[in-house]
């Protein structure tokens, strides 16, 4: 797993806070400094774009169209073989030929590379801090275990110029990289917040491989439905995820994020976890656990194929969890 800067998102994270409000959240000193040098430019066509994009489709689909762009002055977008098929299917609401033009313009007209430039210091700091995080975690190693494969760079990308976007982090991919972008815990520094930066890059870098083992297996997901009947979702977890199939794909990989810490050795940090999202309304993530637990127990030993060839025995094993 990489830490990383991105002068994309830098730059991204840039326009929409020259337009942000101070709703009197507390945030990161670079999200005020930024709206401070650039609030002439508020009202910037590019910046009403962006922000316009962000309010109908949310920064998730502005950000993954993004990762399908090389990095500035330019933001060519890159070949369309390298980005995975969901992007098309999911995030294809915003034109990404629209968004690398915007941000050509944002970049020259608003003199970002000047500002990176002047604030680079303190980004050094953020990019430290998540190191000193997740700079021993071996997240590629949990990966390959759980999924049975991750053929993807792992890269975690501090972005604590941006507002409040409504998440605390996205993840993005192209067909050979992952990236969880990671926003910043108001004023406070990620370090702070270790447990959830954790789950965060686990869990950001888990998306893509719950879409490649669905394609493997596409009746699957259909077959485990059934869960809500028995175990109903609710309160957050029901009002952001309006459908059945993706509260599925959440819920999977809340699962794995549990026995990542577990693999981890964070046991009480775990079970704090799995009390957390049934809290937020993520009723059936104890009958995931329970039907994936004795294949996570021999797959730790290397005695069970990974989630690639077990996905087809799910929809039984939930069976069993609910019934139970």
């Amino acid at each position: 797993m990489e830490v990383q800067l991105d002068e994309r998102f830098m730059a991204l994270g840039a326009a929409l806070a020259a337009s942000s409000q101070d709703t009197g959240r507390s945030e990161h000193r670079l999200a005020s400094a930024t709206r401070q040098r650039l609030s002439g430019f508020a009202d910037h066509d590019v910046v009403k774009w962006l922000w316009e994009q962000v309010r109908k489709y949310e920064f998730l689909t502005l950000a993954m169209q993004l990762e399908q762009l090389g990095g500035p002055p330019d933001f060519a977008p890159r070949p369309s073989s390298e980005a995975p098929p969901f992007v098309d299917e999911y995030f294809s609401m915003i034109p990404r030929d629209k968004v690398s033009q915007g941000l050509a313009v944002w970049w020259r007209v608003a003199e970002i590379a000047e500002l990176l430039r002047s604030q680079r210091p303190q980004w050094e700091v953020a990019l430290q801090d998540v190191v000193s995080v997740l700079g021993q975690v071996n997240l590629e190693e949990f990966q390959v275990r759980f999924f049975g494969r991750f053929p993807y760079r792992a890269i975690i990308v501090p972005v604590v110029n941006v507002p409040f976007v409504g998440a605390q982090a996205v993840g993005v991919s192209t067909n050979s990289e992952t990236r969880a972008i990671c926003f910043p815990y108001g004023d406070s520094t990620y370090g702070e917040h270790p447990f959830d930066l954790m789950v965060v890059a686990q869990h950001e870098a888990s998306h893509v491989m719950v879409d490649l083992v669905q394609r493997l297996h596409p009746a699957v997901t259909g077959e485990c439905l059934f869960v809500e009947e028995a175990c109903p979702p609710s309160g957050r977890f029901l009002s952001g995820y309006g459908d059945p199939g993706f509260r599925f794909v959440e819920t999977l990989i809340r699962a794995s994020s549990y026995f990542f810490l577990q693999w981890l050795g964070m046991e009480s940090e775990a079970e704090s976890f799995l009390g957390s999202q049934l809290a937020a309304g993520v009723s059936g993530i104890g009958a995931f656990v329970r039907a994936l637990r004795p294949w996570w127990n021999l797959r730790v030993e290397a005695k069970a194929a990974g989630l690639d060839a077990y996905f087809p025995r799910i929809p039984s094993e939930l069976r069993r969890a609910v019934s139970a």
